[in-house]
């Protein structure tokens, strides 16, 4: 049975949206299991009238695949998954963001990257994150990206990252000078990192001045990888809004976006100095 927490769940009013994060297991090697699980979660997502559902880092897959899985697994982005998951959203009338191995065809190269897809509630596919800083020894198996994700979705800017991606603030100052609402991490992030889950995203939510979401996987995989959980949103100010244990769960929030500041309301954005900032860095 998954345990289902929710607060101030308030569905379709100007400024607020509905967010929930599935945190949980993922059989590694067994898309199909998971994405049976993937419909039993966004079914569940949208009885709670959410706008968006949130999966960990490589869901699809399982995230200690090894280079041989990758090889046999790893999809295009318009890949058969791809269209999998655009049904659930078109049924369900729901976005969704899910963690995927891509693979990426060019001249005759094969190319694999860890990313995340945003499908909206049409059943489009509006774009896929890269993982911009391969951690450990995911570098071995996946190329960097290059770019930042920034979609339009009802109304909001929504910008996507992928676990040890959100060690990095230079990435949100990028996104937030480009007007994003709410920034969505996917994770991985194994125990023994309890600063990551715990005190990061209440960190970058503040600096930043949006919504933070984190959604993690927990428990431990057939591989023997264990994940911490913690899975959580936190609020404009650092404030947790709503904030998982290390069980599977749906956690499921209401986000009010007159929270989020623009760059020159708050004295955090206002009084960024990125020239200073360039030359202390670069000294030109």
């Amino acid at each position: 049975e998954i345990k289902m927490a929710e607060i101030g769940v308030t569905h379709g009013q100007k400024n607020f949206y509905v967010v929930s994060i599935f945190q949980g297991t993922p059989e590694v090697g067994k898309k199909e299991n998971n994405l049976k699980k993937m419909k039993s979660m966004i079914k569940n997502a949208s009885v709670m009238n959410s706008d968006l559902i949130v999966f960990p880092e490589l869901f699809l897959t399982g995230y200690s695949i090894t280079r041989e899985q990758l090889t046999d697994l790893a999809e295009t982005s318009a890949g058969p998954s791809n269209d999998e998951v655009a049904k659930y959203a078109k049924e369900y009338k729901i976005a969704i963001i899910y963690g995927y191995p891509e693979k990426v065809e060019h001249d005759g190269k094969i190319t694999y990257y860890n990313s995340a897809k945003l499908i909206d509630k049409n059943g489009e596919s509006r774009g896929d994150y890269r993982k911009i800083h391969p951690w450990g020894n995911e570098d071995k198996l996946f190329c960097a990206g290059d770019k930042l994700a920034i979609v339009d979705l009802d109304g909001l800017k929504v910008g996507i990252i992928i676990c040890y991606d959100i060690h990095f603030a230079e990435l949100f100052v990028a996104m937030v000078t480009k007007g994003v609402n709410i920034i969505i991490c996917a994770s991985a992030i194994p125990t023994g990192y309890p600063a990551t889950t715990q005190l990061v995203p209440g960190c970058r939510a503040l600096e930043s001045k949006v919504y933070v979401v984190l959604a993690n996987q927990c428990g431990i995989d057939i591989n023997g990888e264990h994940f911490i959980g913690e899975s959580c949103i936190c609020k404009p100010n650092g404030i947790d809004l709503i904030r998982a244990g290390n069980e599977e769960c749906l956690l499921t929030a209401t986000i009010d976006t007159e929270q989020c500041h623009s760059l020159g309301s708050d004295p955090i954005l206002r009084d960024r100095r990125p020239d200073l900032y360039k030359k202390l860095l670069y000294d030109v």
